[in-house]
């Protein structure tokens, strides 16, 4: 089945530092595309080690045959060429990648989510490669209800903390999930009111080995405040921050 192409876009833009009194705008220094035969998107840019990037995303469509699944790609940092890409997935379900990071060990982590049914639930995907994208491990947690990640970091452990959502039928927590090298897992923590629609977006740790996640929160989905939320290092809530009004 022939598929329409849609490629994605990677900008890199370089800041002129002036001393004149009106700020310039930025120069393009080049742009790429990147992708296959089928439907691309990227979700998630991140530098790595060598000075290059590490781009994830999926390739193909809901609702076909297979698929999507998810695709990894790195670039070299001068010119945006393309090293390597990667394809994870070929068992029917579709696979996604949200986020990204490069990993002491000089490969990488990804999260997103993977489909374990035809009627779409999710759950929360964790996939760790060597440098070259070689896949090292998998894993998949999950509720009854539908789990995506969002954020993923690598721990000061050497762990990973996954940040994302949980969605039931009547809203969705904000979830955190910590493992420990391997990817086994250490805790699950959710966060949010019933009849309130909560999802991390970003999560970083903190100096004291707790973290802080940034997300939204909102009485009705896509009505959404932004939420801070602070933890230790267990994910036992400090303190939280809303901001804005619905």
């Amino acid at each position: 089945m022939n598929l329409p192409c849609k490629t994605f876009a990677v900008v890199i833009v370089f800041v002129l530092i002036c001393t004149f009194i009106f700020a310039q705008a930025p120069d393009t220094i080049w742009t790429k595309r990147y992708g296959t035969d089928e439907h691309d998107e990227g979700y998630d840019i991140q530098p790595t080690t060598d000075g290059g990037y590490i781009i994830v995303g999926k390739t193909g469509f809901h609702g076909a045959p297979s698929g999507p699944y998810l695709y990894l790609i790195k670039i070299d940092g001068e010119k945006g060429d393309s090293l390597w890409a990667k394809i994870y997935g070929t068992d029917e379900k579709a696979a996604i990648g949200y986020a990204v990071q490069a990993t002491s060990d000089s490969g990488y982590i990804v999260a997103g989510y993977k489909e374990f049914s035809a009627s779409g639930n999710r759950d929360v995907y964790l996939l760790k490669t060597d440098s070259l994208g070689d896949t090292l491990w998998t894993k998949t947690y999950g509720s009854i209800y539908e789990d995506v990640c969002r954020s993923v970091i690598q721990t000061f452990d050497k762990g990973y903390l996954i940040a994302g959502y949980t969605y039931f039928y009547t809203g969705s927590h904000l979830y955190l999930i910590k493992t420990d090298s391997l990817g086994d897992t250490a805790w699950t923590k959710a966060y949010g009111e019933l009849d309130q629609f909560a999802s991390a977006v970003s999560v970083e740790q903190t100096q004291d080995g707790g973290y802080v996640i940034a997300g939204t929160t909102g009485p009705i989905e896509y009505a959404y405040r932004g939420w801070l939320l602070r933890t230790n290092a267990e994910g036992d809530t400090l303190w939280t921050k809303t901001y804005g009004n619905v």
